[in-house]
């Protein structure tokens, strides 16, 4: 109801423009198929990736030292209700009880942190599960981890998956937004289904990692 309300002149606001920029083909076709009036100014530009930037950054000195004898495994976004760290913690309940020998990282901070904090000590995953809070740099702890995985709801095409890429580490991510188009159709990383179960998806990360 809220998206509709504020989104509700948008097909007399696009008409002023020259050109409509989305990030994604995957994106451009969603919204000239609401808007089909305006296909022929939409165009779609994807976001530079500064390679040599992350790089760099990822040479820095990493805030946050990983345990090299378990599978290291990293989310970084923005604790909010559509990147679903609520199911990423029963998705790392069930690993544990599997005998999956891992540690996972939540990078980000937001409205969400505190609930998600109580969440993962009434799951017992202490000793599994890290909350870093808002990281400046993110690159040097990603490159130590051997599994990126992003099970979010809704996406654009997030930068954290420019950077996986450019620093070798391997992609587990839901079929949303433009990840598939950054992930060339499952080149660059492994995509699923968004509505997996949580015991499948357990098992999809037990797989992906057997593989590196």
């Amino acid at each position: 109801a809220w998206t509709r309300a504020v989104t509700k002149h948008d097909a007399q606001i696009y008409q002023t423009y020259d050109s409509i920029v989305c990030l994604n083909q995957t994106l451009r076709k969603k919204f000239t198929a609401i808007y089909p009036q305006f296909a022929e100014k939409t165009i779609a530009v994807p976001n530079p990736v500064r390679r040599d930037e992350i790089l760099r950054k990822a040479a820095e000195p990493s805030p946050v030292q990983v345990d090299a004898s378990r599978r290291n495994l990293v989310t970084i976004g923005r604790f909010e209700q559509e990147k679903r760290y609520d199911r990423l913690l029963e998705i790392a309940a069930e690993l544990k009880q599997q005998g999956f020998l891992f540690h996972w990282y939540l990078v980000g901070d937001g409205v969400l942190f505190p609930q998600i904090k109580e969440l993962r000590d009434r799951h017992g995953l202490q000793s599994e599960v890290t909350l870093t809070g808002a990281l400046q740099n993110p690159c040097p702890l990603l490159k130590q981890c051997d599994l990126m995985v992003l099970f979010s709801e809704y996406e654009g095409t997030p930068v954290t998956i420019d950077e996986a890429k450019v620093l070798g580490v391997p992609v587990l991510a839901n079929d949303v937004g433009g990840i598939r188009e950054q992930l060339d159709d499952g080149r660059y990383g492994t995509i699923v289904s968004a509505d997996g179960s949580v015991k499948g998806s357990a098992q999809r990360i037990i797989s992906v990692c057997e593989r590196f």
